[in-house]
């Protein structure tokens, strides 16, 4: 491992593959191709924790008419990337979002699903999530998610029901560093921010990376070959800076990088009420038979969406609103009052609907003096949780991922987490501002259209409905309209996806099946910037089953070295 800072100026490293960010995309691609013999340099703009000075580089502007939370929001610039702070939520795409529907414009994927897919089992490997099995039989409960709600192509083939996986969650830098430090043809560089990838014969070749410390030195990197892994914003951000021989950025000849920006949707919206109220649901986590801490969900069905022109929606059951203390859960108003007073981190997580219950309450005495009663009341019950709380959060290395409580009233909050459609128009480009290496800031302008609202209020009725139409309960909204309690939903601020889009040829995307940059012979793009559509899952792993795919290109096609040449030009 090297310190950037150290290196010489105007020194020039060489290498077989540079790989430009060091999260868990680019640790798990540097270390297979490693492996495989394949000199390799992992370069990372931050350290090995992170500081100040390299989050200030996470900052940006956002559209004053875009409901987004900051661009430095859950990124993290450093070894490991977002890897050291995620909550470990493993979910695979589906075949449908792989398909041309011609209701979802700008659908469809170059590759098929099975191309993505034979990489899952490995990809869930590296992030110790067990199997590529996502059905209820994975559980090693046999109880049912409803008790007499047929989810298996029951409900008129409206519902399905399945698992999302939980990584411990692994942070890559710590899990994977020791394997790292021993492949003798990997060098990782920290400290050192890819400023410019610099073209030459016409720009049909990328010749050296351009990289920046904050000491002030600059260096070059000369490689075969160049894989930006730096996520859907940064990678954005770099090629935009690329304009030696492209003026309008690396890969963007037909205006198509920065575009089609998603997140993915998500809010709590209803409360599943059973029938009779005593009918039994598997709300909680649970383990499925390799050990994985695993939850339940519901999805309407490939066939219910293409009948009703649907994006892919999935549902799951959430604990009460810690705003309202009317849950009467001495768990939740501390929750509330630790999110509210005592941690800051914890105070940017407070929901869209969390703020929007905050608004409608009454903010009198009486509103704290609830939430104090809940926390007395339920001293028994805290003294109870919170060993059980430390000892599963804090003091395992599988730990639970968070926090499920039952409501006392009985209800069980429904949260969703919604596909976005592709849309040219919510984009991320460049500002005017500059940061401390004199590279422009980036501006976000994610939109959000009338049908990607639409689906999901659509999708609600239909989950309701099938409910219903089985006799098991209903989705209550209250006395607001759903669509009202939508509108103040909003994007999940730490997935960023489709920037650099995946496409048939330059006129459809930036990069082509094989995740190669279309106007340059030796630049890739990997992580949720190539994903032509978001799902409704999870960035991670399919992000990391792509890198998979890419390894296995690279390896076929790049020579391996006889010789240790590691450094030219020094």
């Amino acid at each position: 491992m090297i310190d950037g800072r150290s290196v010489p100026n105007n020194t020039r490293l060489g290498a077989d593959v540079c790989i430009v960010g060091a999260g868990p995309v680019g640790i798990t691609l540097a270390r297979i191709l490693a492996a495989d013999g394949i000199d390799v340099l992992l370069m990372e703009s931050g350290g090995l924790k992170a500081t100040a000075d390299a989050q200030k580089l996470n900052t940006g502007e956002i559209d004053p008419d875009s409901n987004h939370p900051p661009i430095d929001m859950y990124r993290e610039r450093r070894f490991g990337g977002s890897s050291t702070i995620w909550g470990g939520r493993c979910i695979p795409f589906d075949p449908i979002d792989f398909e041309v529907r011609n209701y979802v414009p700008y659908s469809g994927w170059p590759i098929r699903y099975g191309d993505v897919a034979r990489f899952y089992d490995d990809a869930l490997h590296e992030c110790e999530a067990g199997a590529f099995k996502f059905g209820e039989n994975a559980l090693c409960s046999s109880e049912p998610f409803i008790e007499g709600l047929e989810i298996s192509g029951g409900v008129n083939l409206t519902l399905e029901g399945g698992i999302e996986r939980y990584s411990p969650p692994t942070n890559f830098a710590r899990r994977y560093s020791k394997v790292l430090l021993s492949q003798h043809n990997l060098r990782i560089v920290i400290e050192s921010t890819c400023i410019e990838l610099e073209t030459r014969n016409g720009g049909g070749h990328v010749d050296v990376g351009k990289f920046a410390t904050s000491s002030g030195n600059r260096f070059t990197v000369a490689a075969k070959v160049f894989v930006v892994a730096s996520g859907g914003l940064e990678t954005v951000r770099l090629f935009a800076a690329s304009t030696r021989d492209h003026s309008a950025g690396l890969g963007n000849s037909h205006d198509l990088l920065g575009r089609f920006y998603m997140c993915h949707i998500e809010g709590t919206v209803g409360k599943l009420r059973l029938t009779p109220g005593s009918r039994r649901v598997a709300w909680n986590f649970e383990r499925t038979i390799d050990g994985v801490f695993a939850r339940r969900r519901l999805r309407l069905s490939d066939k219910a969406q293409n009948e009703r022109n649907l994006r892919n929606t999935i549902f799951r059951l959430h604990h009460a609103n810690p705003v309202d203390p009317s849950h009467r859960n001495a768990v939740l108003s501390l929750m509330y009052f630790a999110k509210q007073f005592i941690l800051p981190e914890y105070r940017r997580k407070i929901t869209s609907t969390e703020l929007v219950a905050l608004e409608e309450m009454p903010k009198g005495v009486d509103f704290w003096r609830r939430h104090v009663l809940n926390v007395i009341t339920g001293m028994p019950t805290l003294a109870a949780f919170i060993p059980k709380w430390i000892l599963g959060r804090h003091l395992k290395y599988r730990r639970l991922p968070y926090v499920a409580l039952q409501d006392a009233n009985g209800a069980y909050p429904v949260d969703f987490n919604a596909e976005q459609e592709p849309n040219p128009d919510s984009r991320v480009t460049v500002s005017d501002q500059r940061d401390h290496f004199g590279q422009l800031k980036l501006n976000v302008s994610w939109k959000a259209t009338e049908q990607d609202v639409a689906s999901i209020e659509e999708s609600y009725l239909e989950v309701d409905a099938a409910l219903r139409h089985a006799g098991v309960g209903c989705i209550d909204f209250g006395q607001r309209n759903l669509r009202e309690l939508l509108s103040n939903c909003g994007p999940v601020g730490g997935h960023h996806i489709g920037t650099v889009r995946m496409g048939c040829d330059e006129r459809t995307g930036v990069v082509d099946s094989d995740c190669r940059v279309f106007e340059v012979d030796n630049v890739y793009a990997v992580g949720s910037a190539i994903f032509p559509t978001c799902s409704h899952a999870n960035p991670t792993l399919t992000a990391l089953a792509l890198t998979l795919r890419l390894a296995d290109h690279l390896k076929r096609t790049l020579p391996k070295r006889e010789t240790d040449t590691r450094s030219v030009d020094q």
